[in-house]
């Protein structure tokens, strides 16, 4: 079974499981085990609740979640629109920076309120002249009024009713192979491949047989290959899923 180095390393980018009994650090430091010390900048660590995203604050609870921009931010946004009106002038570098901020508002999760008045705004960051017109003047106008207004929306839970599916992963540092076993609907079956040399030579060099690098790998191979099916069934008793750690 073969698959690319680069389908799997991004999926161990998307991986940091968060426990009770862990901190922050130690979440972070199983991401730079395989990418590195500059995977994660610093002033981006951020745990607990509420928990800011690319300007958005989110609240997660029992009934549901809740999303709304910043206080932070609003207020840096709405300094930076001022200064704009005040002195009728947005430059192309600037133009693009507060359109980047602001496009929190085109997702679907705000139901997209600000589309169409972040076009002006991402139009003068191609411009060659940082004097506004008057569709970006009143563009900016109008954010000004949005970002009074106090913006919430909320998304409750919805209930999801069927099975879980249990994923099991280990690997082996020597020689390196990475395995995972799948239980659905009472089937088990599995999954194994050996890392490519490519593959491990992109990892950052440690002491231990890359060993916690390999187990890493080895969620993100169980996380890949379940949407395509290519697990193999195997029976029951010859699989050893009590000896595997999740």
């Amino acid at each position: 079974m073969h698959f690319g180095s680069n389908e799997l390393l991004r999926t161990v980018q998307t991986i940091i499981i968060v426990h009770p009994i862990l901190s922050l650090s130690r979440c972070c430091r199983l991401v730079k085990v395989c990418l590195g010390e500059t995977a994660i900048c610093t002033k981006k660590l951020a745990c607990g609740m509420p928990l800011v995203v690319l300007g958005v604050e989110i609240t997660l609870s029992d009934q549901g979640a809740t999303f709304e921009p910043s206080a932070d931010k609003v207020r840096k946004w709405t300094l930076r629109i001022a200064k704009a009106l005040k002195n009728d002038w947005l430059c192309a570098g600037d133009a693009s920076k507060l359109a980047g901020a602001l496009s929190w508002a085109s997702q679907k999760i705000f139901r997209m309120l600000g589309r169409a008045m972040l076009r002006p705004i991402f139009k003068q960051g191609n411009s060659h002249n940082g004097k506004m017109n008057a569709e970006l003047k009143l563009a900016l106008r109008w954010w000004l009024q949005v970002l009074k207004l106090g913006i919430v929306e909320m998304r409750s839970w919805k209930e999801n009713k069927q099975m879980p599916v249990h994923i099991f992963c280990d690997a082996r540092s020597t020689p390196p192979r990475i395995a995972a076993v799948m239980i659905k609907d009472g089937r088990t079956s599995f999954c194994d491949m050996a890392p490519s040399d490519e593959l491990m030579k992109s990892f950052k060099r440690r002491g231990d047989n890359q060993i916690m690098s390999l187990e890493i790998l080895s969620i993100a191979l169980g996380i890949v290959i379940r949407p395509a099916g290519q697990y193999r069934a195997v029976p029951c008793h010859i699989c050893r899923c009590q000896h595997i750690c999740s």
